[in-house]
């Protein structure tokens, strides 16, 4: 691992020499590199034995912009966050940083990646793609928006200030809403409303709506999109979004609202881990919403016994055949392999022979999660790697409570901070309310139940023969590899 960091490193800075980025901070585990004061995109990479996770910060500084830069961080997350899951098909979480000192400020903006290709198989290439990836949108945004730094604005006479007032037809919008900022640029050009109340951000911008459709066109992006029962489910490659009715039908009443001519375009949606975008022909809506693999595991199991066609694409093998009395050390196996092919857990060690006791601890897991509904300031990271203690209940009958008893203790005497469970069946209600229970007090809880288990054993079809003591399939399967 020593000589790999050593390789890491070195190649690190050569491409931030070679793309003029700056290394803000480094050592053997973390990089911080900043992209340039015009967009304010700070990279930072965290490495984990072999696996790397990595985020973004768009934060700008009035060395190039003036004003409240809330639109700004608003814009560059958007595009960027699109940029990433039109391009690399990689999904990502945006969050606020609410500004320190004044109310209703943007002070910036994490995008978190959450649904992405694994890194674990070529750390040094999958660097490599990120950097060149980074380049690449930083060049044809800024080509195709226009410069804002001041040598260029001067050359076209322009003055990069921030005006605080939108276009008439947003002017009316902000009429009906209580908390927002609006305001408008030159460069980028647009004029905007971020109602803060609602989480949504309507611009107004054609040049902006020409760079996300120009994008769209080039990486001809087209998800298999699939009509379910409450929205509509997203599937490209490796990463499954959810877009709720409810929140498209939001977003085309605005639309209606600001411009009775308007209508939302369903083909022009970008979804991501946490925001619809839409691009109209004039306005681009962003709304807030769950929008990710949570969003789209709940779905699909709506949608489970629709259309045969539907059912085709969505569980490409239709039978999975579970031996009747499970081998546990395989299961175990099993799902250790599982959670190591998942790109938020770091590692998994096996606590003790399955047949022994183990104080109710099968597995360790250190598992990268972003926490629900927390405040995030500049000096507090999006994710961070939790300890959980993993259990694995192979059997041909449903798990209760009486299986799994003393979670909370477990976890304490293992100065762990959250519980995972995987069985090979299902959990009873009981047992999913003390979970949840737990989860409400503040400690990490997960489960995966046999339909969990069938959704990953899809996506890494390689695994399914070498644990045939768990679980065949009757059908014939394309490896990956192959």
């Amino acid at each position: 691992m020593n000589n790999l960091n050593n390789k890491i490193r070195e190649r690190i800075k050569e491409i931030c020499d070679s793309f003029s980025f700056f290394i803000e901070e480094s050592n053997e585990n973390s990089y911080r590199i900043f992209t340039g004061e015009i967009d304010g995109v700070t990279l930072f990479l965290n490495f984990n034995e072999d696996k790397l996770s990595f985020y973004f910060l768009v934060r700008t500084s009035d060395v190039v912009y003036s004003g409240d830069r809330s639109d700004l961080h608003i814009v560059i997350s958007l595009m960027l966050a699109s940029f990433l899951k039109i391009k690399a098909n990689i999904s990502c979480s945006i969050f606020d940083i609410a500004h320190p000192l004044i109310d209703d400020e943007i002070w910036g903006r994490y995008i978190y990646p959450s649904q992405y290709e694994d890194s674990s198989i070529n750390i040094l290439d999958f660097i490599e793609n990120l950097f060149s990836m980074l380049l690449e949108w930083r060049y044809s945004f800024w080509m195709l928006i226009g410069c804002p730094c001041q040598k260029c604005m001067e050359e076209e006479n322009l003055i990069n200030e921030r005006d605080y007032y939108s276009e008439s037809n947003l002017i009316g919008y902000t009429a009906t809403i209580t908390r927002y900022n609006a305001g408008s640029r030159i460069r980028p050009s647009y004029s905007f409303v971020y109602d803060i109340d609602n989480d949504i951000t309507i611009i107004k911008s054609k040049s902006l709506i020409d760079y996300l459709k120009r994008l769209m066109t080039l990486f001809d992006y087209n998800p298999q999109k699939i009509r379910g029962i409450n929205g509509d489910i997203y599937i490209d490659s490796t990463t499954y979004n959810f877009a709720s009715h409810s929140a498209l039908n939001e977003i085309a009443n605005i639309l209606t609202s600001i411009d009775r001519f308007q209508r939302i375009d369903v083909d022009s949606l970008i979804v991501i881990e946490n925001f619809v975008i839409s691009i109209g022909e004039d306005y681009i809506i962003a709304k807030s919403l769950s929008s990710g693999l949570d969003a789209f595991k709940l779905e699909k199991e709506f949608i489970r016994e629709r259309h045969n066609l539907e059912a085709s694409i969505l569980f490409p093998i239709p039978l999975f055949e579970w031996i009747e009395n499970p081998c546990p050390a395989q299961f175990e196996l099993l799902i250790k392999s599982l959670l190591e092919r998942d790109v938020k857990v770091k590692r998994v060690r096996i606590a003790s022979p399955t047949n022994q006791g183990d104080n109710g601890r099968d597995l360790i897991i250190d598992w990268e999660i972003v926490e629900k509904n927390q405040t995030f300031n500049e000096t507090k990271p999006p994710s961070r790697i939790l300890k959980i203690v993993g259990q694995c209940k192979a059997s041909n009958t449903t798990i209760g409570k009486s299986k799994v008893q003393d979670i909370k203790d477990t976890i304490e005497y293992h100065d762990a901070t959250g519980f995972f469970l995987a069985v090979s069946t299902q959990i009873t209600n009981p047992l999913t309310e003390a979970l949840e229970k737990l989860n409400r007090k503040q400690l990490w809880t997960d489960w995966w139940n046999r339909d969990d288990i069938e959704f990953r054993l899809n996506q890494n079809q390689d695994l399914i023969p070498k644990f045939d003591k768990v679980v065949k399939i009757k059908n014939t399967i394309k490896f990956i590899n192959e």
